[in-house]
């Protein structure tokens, strides 16, 4: 258990880090064209749910956005693959967020054969319809 609780925990570590840095960079962009309150998608797997729900993750972001008031969707899923995402994307998507953080546990080691073609087919298309 503590070595899936120290996972958790550095997963949550590099979420941090890197909504620091979507937050400095949206830090220089001007207030006058923004909202008061940003929306943003969680979305992935047990990497995203477990940090909110346990570790109060959304609670620990919103600090690092202050004056931003962000309130976060959690739509984390406890033992989602990437096509459990796939078929849960319009329901993110349906949040109409400013930002979507996707994150989940790469299962693509337990792929083989046609699988991974399948695979990376998937993460691309989901990359495609967040980013158009």
């Amino acid at each position: 258990m503590a070595h899936r609780e120290s996972f958790v925990m550095c997963a949550l570590s590099v979420l941090l880090i890197a909504l620091y840095f979507t937050s400095v960079f949206v830090a220089t962009e001007t207030y006058s064209t923004m909202s008061p309150q940003i929306r943003i998608t969680l979305l992935g797997d047990s990497l995203l749910n477990m940090p909110v729900t346990s570790f109060g993750l959304t609670e620990k972001l919103g600090m690092l956005l202050p004056g931003r008031n962000p309130y976060f969707f959690n739509e984390g899923e406890n033992g989602n693959t990437i096509w459990d995402i796939r078929r849960r994307l319009d329901i993110a998507l349906s949040h109409e967020s400013d930002y979507m953080v996707l994150f989940w546990d790469s299962d693509i080691s337990d792929q083989t054969g046609g699988l991974f073609s399948i695979y990376s087919k998937t993460v691309l298309a989901i990359a495609a319809i967040i980013c158009c």
